[in-house]
């Protein structure tokens, strides 16, 4: 009997690099992906939430998102497990 592999995940970095993400970008990214809200990702990432609402404002122009619910949304299309 053969096993199918099971299906790759694209790596946030990929993600990153195709949406040309910062950094800080890519980190905000990966944790609103995963569910985590937005005053827990900027005190995660050590950021006050002004400045993680600036990079989410650059995410969503770099992606066309409108809202968080989106950006979610494009990292399950994208087959994310962040």
């Amino acid at each position: 009997m053969r096993h199918r592999p099971k299906a790759s995940h694209a790596p946030v970095d990929a993600i990153a690099a195709l949406y040309r993400f910062t950094p800080a970008e890519t980190q905000l990214f990966a944790l609103l992906s995963k569910g985590v809200p937005m005053d827990k990702a900027a005190a995660g990432m050590g950021i006050a939430r002004s400045t993680a609402k600036t990079h989410l404002l650059r995410i969503f122009a770099k992606t066309g998102c409108k809202r968080q619910v989106e950006l979610v949304a494009l990292a399950a299309r994208l087959s994310l497990n962040i």
